[in-house]
């Protein structure tokens, strides 16, 4: 097949741009939303929606619901992936199932956010349940058959890596865009708004952009553009038992899940760091998370050449490493002997280089052994692998967002953050233990097979 065309590189890469910005609030805004920091000023959300008291003396009923909702879209990730590896009617197996999640994951994205009561009360928390369910059936629909695209658009492991490259950039800036919520929150209220209706605003201004970007690949590419394979007619049970009888590949799916805990951690916690440890005001939220991603998109060219040298392994060991020691340095922000603005940007600079590691070759590490599967059974199992990750990944966040206010509800305040620092503390016994299993995971692959991508003059 020919390699596909800047354009439609760039139309493929769109649609990562929009679910990265679809699901920020999701992902990273719950707790800001529902459980606000307590600064001591006004100038927060400073509104409670849903009860704040722990359950069963360990878990707070927002970790419980967005848990639920995490888990749930989790096990629905194998299902709809086998659904798309089967399907046989209008389109593609993939774009027919990002059309039709389009729209419902861009209203559920923003109704998570319009609580039907305008103060704390157990109706708000049943409309939260009912639509973070809904956002995330919408969400598995669209984002699980989009990432198998990466296997099916090329065959060459060197262009696999490039097209990872291409959408790590885009999530990045739909990343980038959805941290803006801040700032955007900030000017809508020096016009007037108040909090609360200031952040809803934003939200949906955001869910509007994201459903542009997500329809890029859906019109820019065509049958034609994809790798032909035959649908798989293995039922979904019997699809999972094959792919976890692939050790290798069950011990990377595992570090995976340990890494977005890690990283669901920080995520969440970001806005604590800032406005308690080091006291600073919400826009600087912004400025230092596009600081520390513009940073990185200065590695996504090194790593791209790196991973392809000496292969994906040893580079995602060190991302694993150098991850950890930017969550240990966090734990002690505040008591550093440098200005608070400088402390959070010398954490967001040290953070850009394993961003990138992680933004990059997971993706292309799956999309190679999904493509080596397909080569095997002579059939589509692109949407299992990427579903398999996803659903690992998904679980990791779940887990994230259950434990997390749990411990920081230890201490959230100016004067008691003790919290927010433990919050950072997990994130580095995650992160440790997740690196000790891809070296294992690099150590069983290495004999068991080379995975390191092989040379391709067409695509050097």
């Amino acid at each position: 097949m020919s390699r596909l065309s800047r354009t439609k590189k760039l139309g493929f890469a769109l649609g990562q741009a929009g679910w990265s910005l679809s699901s920020f609030g999701v992902a990273n805004l719950l707790n800001y939303f529902y459980l606000p920091a307590e600064t001591g000023t006004a100038e927060t959300l400073a509104r409670s929606f849903i009860p704040q008291h722990y359950l069963f003396g360990f878990m707070t009923l927002l970790g419980l619901i967005a848990f639920s909702g995490r888990l749930f879209d989790a096990i629905t990730d194998p299902w709809i992936a086998n659904l798309s590896d089967r399907y046989t009617g209008p389109l593609d197996r993939r774009r027919f199932f990002m059309l039709i999640a389009l729209l419902p994951m861009t209203l559920f994205a923003v109704l998570v956010f319009i609580p039907p009561v305008g103060n704390e009360s157990g109706w708000n928390s049943l409309w939260l349940a009912v639509m973070l369910f809904g956002y995330f059936l919408a969400f598995t629909a669209y984002t699980v058959p989009y990432t198998a695209l990466l296997s099916e658009l090329t065959t060459d492991a060197h262009e696999r890596i490039n097209l990872s490259t291409w959408i790590a950039v885009t999530w990045a800036a739909g990343f980038i865009l959805g941290n803006s919520i801040y700032a955007v929150q900030s000017g809508l209220e020096n016009l007037g708004f108040d909090p609360v209706t200031a952040f809803q605003w934003g939200v949906g201004l955001f869910a509007l952009v994201s459903l542009v970007l997500m329809s890029a690949p859906i019109w820019a590419l065509n049958k034609d553009d994809l790798v032909q394979t035959a649908p798989s007619h293995q039922p979904v049970l019997a699809a999972l038992e094959t792919l976890f009888a692939d050790r290798p590949f069950r011990l990377f799916l595992i570090a995976d899940f340990l890494y977005w805990i890690a990283l669901t951690f920080i995520q969440i916690g970001f806005s604590y760091f800032v406005l308690i440890l080091l006291g600073l005001d919400k826009a600087v939220i912004s400025l230092l998370l596009q600081i520390m991603l513009f940073t990185s998109f200065l590695f996504y060219w090194p790593v791209n050449r790196v991973a392809r040298s000496v292969g994906y392994q040893p580079v995602l060991l060190a991302g694993f490493m150098l991850m950890s020691l930017v969550f240990l340095s966090s734990v002690f922000l505040g008591h550093w002997p440098l200005p608070p603005l400088v402390q959070g940007v010398v954490i967001a600079v040290l953070a850009a280089l394993p961003l990138a590691i992680f933004s990059i070759l997971p993706n292309a590490l799956v999309a190679d052994a999904a493509g080596a599967a397909q080569a095997r059974a002579g059939s589509a199992r692109a949407g299992l692998y990427f579903g398999a990750r996803n659903l690992m990944m998904k679980l990791g966040i779940s887990v994230a967002n259950l434990l997390f206010p749990s411990i920081l509800l230890l201490g959230k305040s100016v004067e008691q953050d003790i919290g927010i620092r433990g919050t950072a503390l997990a994130a580095v016994l995650f992160c440790l233990a997740g690196g000790w299993l891809m070296n294992r995971y690099r150590r069983l692959s290495r004999a068991d097979c080379d995975t390191r991508p092989t040379p391709n003059p067409a695509s050097a």
